[in-house]
């Protein structure tokens, strides 16, 4: 991948406001305000780690340093992420990925077209173009191949597999795990079992029995309508029959259960390891279960309630309304939500210090998000149609989040506030005896000790020095740090 000039984009995005050659390179990458050419903020208090944040052109480029990572984006075209030794680039995501660390490299377009890469000889290459090539150059000949479906190929350690081979897929294919061997010829109709103790065959959908000495012996009859299996363990032996849809059985040494018209009516009795029986009315919507360790009452969509030694659950209205309380080691989580995703609540409480102040995250889809992490650092974003959506999508997140961000709200440690609008064109700051606000870089204000207004992105202004008095001022381009937004 090409390596970009950081540093050269982010002054020349930043060129129409920087008027007056007199302001110091050092004083610009301190704090500059003067949206939507360029506006720079960063954050330094003994609660937080220092960040900087820098947007050009609205949010066409932004630029986040932090200590446990950087990130780079160029609207959603371009998104650059390093954590320690390992960077991520993004292209359109999640059209294209690129992965390098000190192991090797790897790539994906969209999930079809995806390649790795070691560093050493030990760890191989992989190239693939999903369905239809498949190669891996490994530390040895047995662990690389060439394939090419569905004409010709032997690929190792895919799907489940030790090894697979097909020849005219359909027509036949052969898979290796352990020592079974299983023959497909053509598949899915005709096939094979042996070794290990294995045998059977299948003519799939009419009729099909396999078998493993010791172990179990499975089959079928004009699947999936007639299907039976027996299963040994040191427990005893387990067997289910089922003919669909009339009637369906399982008796283990634990276990006994019986289903009519399948699956809706029936019952499940577990006597142990830990007992419980389950009584199904109309599964799934009615369904009555009970046990010293779990419990069900479900008469969906209207009420349904479940309850485990870690975690009650209530449903009232599916999906109008979810209310979820979970015991973790440390914490107790209590979330409610509504329509599944559109309104979210959680609030966690810690469970080793109950004098401790909950942390609170809120979603409202897609207008705003907001987050609160009990010790004063608080977070709110409008719009946020990404965030409840991808909660565990880092890239994602970055690469899609702060286009929407119309007014975000940052406050590091208590007292100290920042609000944004439109990327930084309207900026309200509040800190413990100083409050600034700017309009990009048309005119910015700062009361308190040395209050100040200035024109132009601080080309010039008026400032009250420490005796009270105002004086003129200009080529006032930086400012004290603000807090940066998350």
């Amino acid at each position: 991948m090409p390596v970009t000039n950081y540093t050269t984009l982010r002054w020349l995005i930043a060129l129409p406001s920087l008027l007056c050659a007199t302001v110091s390179a050092e004083e610009v990458s301190r704090s500059v305000d003067a949206a939507p050419f360029l506006s720079r903020h960063s954050q330094s208090h003994a609660a937080t780690l220092p960040s900087t944040e820098t947007l050009a052109l609205g949010p066409l480029y932004r630029e986040i340093l932090r200590p446990e990572h950087t990130i780079h984006t160029v609207g959603p075209l371009w998104v650059r992420r390093s954590e320690g030794e390992v960077t991520y680039h993004h292209v359109l995501y999640p059209l294209f990925t690129y992965r390098r660390d000190t192991l090797g490299a790897s790539g994906n377009l969209f999930s079809l077209v995806r390649w790795k890469e070691g560093t050493n000889a030990d760890q191989g290459e992989a190239r693939e173009v999903w369905p239809f090539y498949f190669a891996r150059t490994g530390a040895t000949p047995e662990e690389s191949y060439r394939a090419w479906f569905p004409f010709y190929g032997s690929v190792t350690q895919r799907f489940g597999d030790d090894r697979w081979t097909w020849v005219l897929f359909p027509l036949y294919s052969r898979s290796e795990k352990g020592e079974l061997v299983i023959q497909r010829h053509p598949w899915p109709f005709w096939r094979t079992y042996r070794g290990g103790g294995h045998s059977g065959g299948e003519l799939w959908p009419l009729y099909g029995q396999r078998k493993k000495e010791g172990d179990f012996q499975r089959g079928f009859a004009v699947w999936p309508f007639i299907t039976w299996q027996q299963q040994s363990s040191e427990a005893g032996t387990s067997r289910t029959l089922a003919v669909l849809p009339f009637y369906a059985a399982q008796d283990a040494p634990h276990v006994t259960s019986r289903t009519w018209g399948w699956p809706f009516f029936g019952y499940t009795e577990r006597r142990g390891p830990v007992a419980y029986r389950q009584t199904d009315y109309f599964w799934p919507l009615v369904v009555q279960g009970r046990g010293p360790q779990r419990e069900v009452k479900r008469w969906a969509p209207f009420y349904t309630h479940s309850r485990t030694p870690d975690r009650e659950k209530t449903w009232i209205l599916w999906p109008l309304w979810k209310s979820q309380v979970t015991l973790l080691p440390t914490v107790r989580e209590v979330e409610q939500t509504s329509f599944l995703f559109v309104f979210q609540n959680l609030r966690q409480e810690s469970r080793t210090n109950p004098e401790a102040a909950p942390a609170r995250r809120r979603h409202l889809w897609p207008l705003f998000s907001s987050w609160d992490d009990g010790r004063g650092r608080k977070q709110v974003q409008a719009l946020s149609p990404i965030e409840p959506l991808f909660p565990r999508n880092a890239a994602m997140r970055t690469s899609w989040s702060h286009l929407f961000a119309l007014y975000r709200l940052n406050q590091p440690v208590s007292g100290v506030q920042r609000h944004s609008l439109f990327w930084d064109l309207a900026v309200l700051s509040r800190e413990p005896g100083r409050t600034a606000w700017n309009l990009g870089p048309l005119v910015a204000g700062e009361t308190g000790a040395r209050a100040k207004l200035t024109l132009g992105a601080g080309l010039i202004g008026l400032a009250r020095n420490e005796a009270g008095r105002w004086r003129p001022v200009w080529c006032e381009f930086s400012s004290a740090s603000h807090a940066a937004r998350p």
